[in-house]
């Protein structure tokens, strides 16, 4: 769609549906829809389409690479996305919560590189791809240098895929209490990646993610409050285990996703 008002229509349709069924999903799993936030996932989203994604309501977005998710800071920085966030704050001020919304963010999670680490450190929200104790160490040094505290996820590999980097669950055990020593990284909790189209293997990976957090929890005292679990083909049963973060792509940015397909899952 290169019309960026049609285009702009299509993410706004797509997100209100979008939102009714992980209302329905949350409600039928006995949880509050709004304990869910929805990241959207904008590495495919061209950077000038960003006043779209804004207009249709989108605040909070996940990006993968460094130099990317700076591209989609400076369109943020734009007369056009200024005043599209300037009316929702006016919104907030008038007293009309139902035309406010969240400041934007970015939050990174693709693979880390320590030689990106500086340019990360004041333009994500938060790190959810955590995932290399050497990584961890030279992130709390890059902090304690810019006197800052990063919001961070530790990443876990489940299902032990080759393809996917994480922690298994014995490796991030065997690290924990070293990781609570490091004064400028603050764990907010875990995120996981589940194996494709495979949703009996999604939703024990989603099981045991809930198990460490209770861990982490009891063992270590932390609140431990984010799961981010959940892509486009999955999120309903991490919805159903728990997740906290939903990370949604295709299906939001997509027109040739197949939504439908969405009220045919068992």
């Amino acid at each position: 769609m290169g019309n960026n008002e049609e285009y702009t229509a299509f993410l706004q349709a797509r997100r209100c549906e979008l939102m009714r069924y992980i209302a329905q999903v949350a409600g039928a799993a006995g949880r509050n829809p709004q304990d869910i936030t929805l990241c959207a996932v904008s590495k495919t989203l061209p950077a000038e389409k960003l006043p779209c994604a804004l207009r249709a309501g989108y605040r909070v977005f996940g990006e993968n690479r460094v130099q990317v998710l700076q591209e989609k800071l400076d369109m943020l920085r734009t007369p056009a996305c200024q005043s599209i966030c300037a009316a929702t704050s006016n919104a907030a001020a008038a007293g009309n919560p139902a035309g406010a919304c969240a400041p934007v963010s970015f939050d990174m999670i693709g693979t880390l590189q320590k030689n990106k680490l500086n340019k990360l450190i004041g333009a994500a929200r938060r790190i959810q791809s955590l995932a290399d104790v050497d990584m961890a160490r030279a992130l709390n040094e890059r902090c304690a240098v810019h006197n800052v505290r990063m919001h961070v996820l530790l990443e876990l590999n489940i299902s032990g895929e080759a393809s996917k980097s994480g922690f298994s669950v014995p490796e991030l055990m065997e690290h924990m209490s070293g990781f609570t020593e490091l004064s400028h990284l603050v764990i907010d909790g875990l995120m996981c990646m589940a194996p494709a189209h495979a949703r009996d293997e999604a939703r024990a990976c989603f099981k045991e993610l809930t198990r460490v957090q209770a861990r982490l929890r009891a063992d270590y005292n932390l609140s431990c409050s984010v799961l981010s679990c959940g892509m486009s083909d999955d999120f309903d049963i991490a919805i159903q285990e728990g997740s906290t973060l939903i990370r949604l792509g295709r299906i939001l940015f997509d027109p040739q996703y197949d939504i439908q397909s969405l009220t045919q899952r068992s």
